[in-house]
């Protein structure tokens, strides 16, 4: 690396270079971002901590410029008033150092260690250098009028407000912090905000003392309340009697200091009950979060099993029936009557409360068991009301196999008869199309043969009125299709071609192999049935739809193969579709009026029978 000549020679003489007093050299060369420097130095005074600092720096770089530090503060030379030239031999850096050997330079105002609660947020003023506090306006250089202190007239002012300060903050007094015009604004605004929440602060206070006071008076009331006092309060305030047995059982359980040693009421114990059932996770959900005084479920189950449950008619229900219909109306009370059988999985089980068994057959106390075979069907009995949203489950019987006709004729008369005496106006009975049903028909007298047309009998309960018998139309709507689908042919009208199961089969075949299809619901489920896509109700409804008829038109039209004579089976589909809907009535809005298409449906089919 090629050095400066002079600087060369500056090193090689460095030891016997004649320094000031207090100044200090490096006896080797320093290397700042690989530029070669030699430094020399002088440290302060000992402070009170005994600790020193560098106070004057030269620093020569391989051009033999000079860089000056004064007090760690890097400073031109002619701020200081020495020539800011290139030392070129010796004796210039001798008289360099010693020229500034003699300027004197500010000290700062106060030791930062003798003042430790003074900080720089006082104000902008405030610089700490090297253990002591500065004025940032600190001329450096000390001329003759403050030559003797060594201190300033800036750092001096800094002392006279130092002392002040910390007066004040001995004697607790506040002291003031200066900001800059931005931030003393952003102040302003805090300092506001600060204002306006204390404000607020000391009214939320006296509001919340003012309803602390309330409420204990609320509960000294509460204290003195009596059940009788409470009964009177609840009926002057007009609210539901659920409402009221749930005030009541609040009140209860406030007066309750072990949770375990709770009562209830029977009504609460038969809401909760209810509520239970219809909403598990609403009913855990409310009793974990302690919202209302509900009983665990353990206490609900054992409230439960002191009830009596059994197949048969059971009279305490019916007795329950009859106050509940009591306050009906006239419309309110006419119900249909339907039945229907399940499957059950073969199983007995032991009630150890009553020593008996549980999955044999059991028609009830009013009727002679079979025999004590496992019962696998289950006959289950409910009423469903024509003017309101009512569905109310009656009884239920077990039995290995179905029912026979016979039992089940003695059934139904039976439950009409509890039904009536009950105040329940049994209007018609509705079932599917099975075997033991019909035989029930023919006991009842009902038939529908065309001249021995008859859809009712006489109620049991009732002369002057009649039982209408329904049959159910899902039910009706699946024979159609299983006959259809079997004999592969309906013929309807000998001069017409008959209906083609082959034509509906035809749509699917053609429609599943197209991007964009015109008939989407249909699967292969619709038409490879098996035991179970038989009891599905919409695979045959999808079947017999306007969608599967605008199908078959549309792939006629397009002169696809397998749609020849095709016309009869469109009429039947739309017929069909037709008849379903107007069967398959669900909101009042929808019943029939007169002039209604659901009315012209009816008696087209009622044309289409006698024909």
């Amino acid at each position: 690396m090629m050095v400066n000549s002079v600087f060369q020679l500056i090193y090689q003489n460095i030891q016997t270079i004649h320094l000031p007093n207090n100044w200090y050299c490096n006896k080797s060369i320093e290397y700042i971002e690989y530029e070669p420097v030699i430094a020399f130095h002088k440290l302060s005074a000992f402070k009170p901590n005994y600790k020193r600092h560098i106070e004057k720096q030269v620093v020569l770089n391989e051009g033999c410029k000079v860089i000056l530090h004064i007090n760690d503060k890097e400073v031109t030379p002619s701020d200081i008033g020495l020539p800011d030239t290139v030392i070129k031999n010796i004796e210039d850096l001798k008289l360099y150092l010693y020229t500034l050997d003699e300027i004197k330079f500010c000290q700062g105002a106060v030791s930062s260690t003798n003042y430790p609660d003074i900080r720089a947020s006082f104000g902008t003023q405030y610089i700490e250098s090297n253990g002591y506090w500065r004025h940032n306006k600190c001329l450096i250089v000390l001329n003759d009028d403050n030559s003797k202190c060594n201190v300033c007239s800036w750092c001096k002012r800094l002392v006279y407000s130092i002392q002040k300060k910390h007066t004040n903050l001995l004697n607790k007094k506040t002291i003031r912090t200066f900001y800059s015009p931005n931030k003393n604004k952003i102040h302003q605004r805090l300092l506001k905000s600060t204002n306006i929440i204390r404000k607020k602060n000391k009214r939320t206070q006296i509001k919340k003392k003012v309803l602390q006071n309330q409420l204990n008076q609320m509960k000294n009331e509460m204290k003195n309340i009596t059940e009788k006092n409470l009964d009177e309060l609840l009926m002057k305030s007009n609210i539901s009697p659920g409402q009221c047995e749930m005030v009541k059982e609040i009140y209860s359980a406030s007066k309750v200091k072990n949770p375990k040693n709770r009562r209830y009421n029977e009504n609460w114990m038969l809401l909760c009950l209810l509520f239970q059932i219809r909403s598990p996770g609403g009913y855990k959900f409310l009793r974990e979060q302690n919202l209302l005084p509900l009983p665990c479920v353990t206490t609900l189950r054992k409230h439960l099993l002191a009830v009596k449950i059994g197949c048969g008619f059971d009279e305490k229900f019916f007795k329950l029936l009859k106050k509940k219909f009591d306050v009906k109306n006239k419309y309110e009370k006419k119900v249909i009557l339907v039945y229907d059988e399940i499957f059950l999985r073969e199983n007995i089980s032991v009630n150890s409360r009553t020593l008996t068994y549980h999955g044999l057959e059991d028609l009830g106390d009013d009727f002679e068991n079979k025999s004590l075979e496992k019962a696998n069907h289950a006959l289950v009995l409910m009423i469903q009301g024509l003017a309101e949203n009512l569905h109310q489950p009656i009884a239920v019987f077990t039995s290995r196999g179905s029912v026979k006709g016979i039992d089940l004729a003695k059934i139904v008369t039976k439950a009409i008869l509890l039904l009536e005496n009950a105040g329940v106006e049994v209007l018609g009975i509705t079932s599917d199309g099975a075997s033991n049903n019909r035989t029930l028909w023919n006991v009842l007298g009902v038939s529908g043969k065309l001249n021995q047309l008859q859809n009712s009998f006489v109620n049991p309960f009732d002369n002057t009125r009649r039982v209408f018998v329904f049959s159910d139309v899902p039910h009706l709507l699946k024979t159609i299709r299983n006959r259809l689908h079997a004999k592969k042919t309906l013929q309807i009208c000998p001069t017409l071609s008959p209906i083609q199961w082959k034509i509906y089969e035809n749509v699917f075949e053609i429609d599943s192999k197209a991007i964009t299809r015109v008939c989407p619901k249909l699967t292969k489920n619709h038409f490879q049935l098996d035991n179970f896509s038989k009891m599905k109700v919409k695979y045959a409804s999808q079947v017999f739809s306007k969608s599967m008829a605008d199908g078959i038109v549309f792939f006629k039209s397009k002169n696809f193969p397998g749609f020849n004579c095709s016309e009869e089976t469109v009429k039947f589909t739309l017929f069909i579709n037709d008849l379903f809907d107007a069967l398959n009535r669900k909101f009042p809005s929808e019943g029939i009026r007169k002039d209604s298409k659901d009315l012209q449906v009816s008696q087209k089919c009622c044309f289409v029978l006698h024909v």
